[in-house]
């Protein structure tokens, strides 16, 4: 992960409004601190629900829906903060929390709103990614099954290009090659299941008491991991990732964490749903805006 610390650009002398919009500019711009901390602090909130991180919003025509858009302004209004008005940058990912956190509303209803409203921009952008440009006929299967509100079908066809997904990022023809050898390479440089938040050090310091005896020394571990908005997206990735292709159980109930094998294997019956098709093309956005960042630490 040193190569990739080297790349993440350290704080100008001279102030500049210039800050990254995706995770790739990260590598590019400095990513100021208000940003990171509240990308952290979202990551954790969507790890919590099992939810990836939903990157898929148009940096420069922000859509988060009608509903989304009156809750946020309700919020603005009742707390007086003007500056909250507009939505820029990455304050799109505050939207779902701040409603389960302020209005009761649940997280996946917020986030298939504004999924629903930017689902041409999400469906170009795949198309686009070069990839996957050999699999535009299943992405195409994929959006139609979707607009069909056939979910059993949106997910099960998702799962393929995923495990192709992995084979590019680790360069490798071996079709025995799965996202499970992703998370092997990250738990190999330190980051397992049981310490991926380890990855956003501000997060951290809202989940456990650093305070107490101990705690301190904890934080000056894992302080090093400052890698601006790249580290909450590796977070997000590895927690869904971990449940992705995590050991299961037979007659597994967590209908919200979805399980590759368990479906697969028929151990799991009521997982079509809206929400969990949109967590898995999610999923698939997420690792795909993250190419650039394994091609750094698995070269390394």
């Amino acid at each position: 992960m040193s190569r990739l610390r080297d790349q993440i650009p350290t704080k100008p002398e001279i102030y500049t409004n210039e800050h990254p919009l995706t995770l790739k500019e990260a590598l590019e711009k400095y990513s100021n601190q208000r940003t990171v901390v509240g990308v952290e602090i979202c990551t954790s909130n969507y790890n919590t629900n099992n939810w990836p991180l939903p990157l898929w919003v148009n940096p420069l025509d922000i859509k988060i829906g009608i509903f989304n858009k009156l809750y946020h302004r309700r919020y603005s209004k009742s707390f007086r903060k003007s500056k909250h008005s507009k939505i820029k940058d990455f304050d799109f990912l505050w939207i779902p929390v701040m409603n389960k956190i302020f209005f009761k509303r649940e997280l996946g209803e917020s986030i298939s709103e504004a999924f629903d409203v930017n689902i041409r921009y999400i469906k170009s952008q795949l198309k686009k990614n070069q990839l996957i440009a050999s699999k535009q006929s299943i992405i195409d299967e994929i959006f139609q099954a979707y607009k069909k509100k056939l979910w059993v079908s949106t997910i099960c066809t998702t799962f393929p290009i995923l495990d192709y997904v992995a084979r590019k990022v680790l360069k490798t023809n071996d079709l025995g090659i799965n996202i499970s050898k992703i998370c092997k390479k990250f738990e190999d440089i330190g980051f397992s299941e049981e310490n991926v938040d380890h990855l956003m050090p501000h997060a951290f310091l809202t989940q456990e008491p650093y305070w107490e005896t101990g705690r301190m020394s904890g934080y000056n571990n894992i302080k090093g991991n400052r890698f601006g908005i790249i580290g909450p997206a590796l977070s997000s990735f590895l927690r869904f990732s971990y449940h992705y292709y995590g050991y299961y159980m037979e007659d597994q109930e967590e209908v919200n964490i979805i399980n590759r094998h368990a479906i697969l294997h028929g151990s799991i019956n009521d997982f079509g749903k809206k929400e969990n098709a949109i967590k898995l093309i999610t999923y698939l956005y997420l690792m795909l805006e993250l190419e650039s960042i394994f091609e750094i630490i698995f070269d390394e």
